[in-house]
């Protein structure tokens, strides 16, 4: 069982595979960080206070790739639990153990807000 846009959901077994701590994977090692608050963010005023989408790092923001983080330099590769491999980019305005992840439009955003497993990409 899954919860994908806010509604209970089963995924078909075939499609899943299993990780754990130091899995070798097609992009990397896996090694558990901890579990984090996830929220999300997309290129609006309301939610950047500017709507140029360029990051702290100096990268233009992209839904898919970057990730708001405190603690890791930027470039760092993390992959999120339910939602995929992603780069830091922006430290965000947030304490530590908080990853805002760049979406598409506030739909989106609301969706993945909650507690995920990260792992850092080695």
């Amino acid at each position: 069982p899954i919860v994908y846009n806010g509604k209970n959901a089963f995924v078909y077994s075939k499609y899943l595979t299993t990780t754990s701590n130091n899995t070798n994977t097609d992009t990397g090692t896996l090694t558990y960080i901890g579990t984090y608050r996830t929220t999300g963010y997309d290129i609006c005023y309301s939610c950047c206070g500017k709507v140029d989408g360029i990051t702290a790092s100096g990268t233009r923001a992209t839904p898919g790739r970057t990730v708001a983080m405190k603690g890791y330099p930027y470039g760092t590769r993390i992959y999120i639990e339910g939602i995929g491999y992603r780069t830091v980019e922006d430290t965000g305005g947030f304490k530590r153990n908080a990853i805002d992840i760049l979406c598409n439009n506030h739909s989106e955003c609301y969706a993945i807000t909650g507690y995920r497993k990260v792992y850092l990409v080695k």
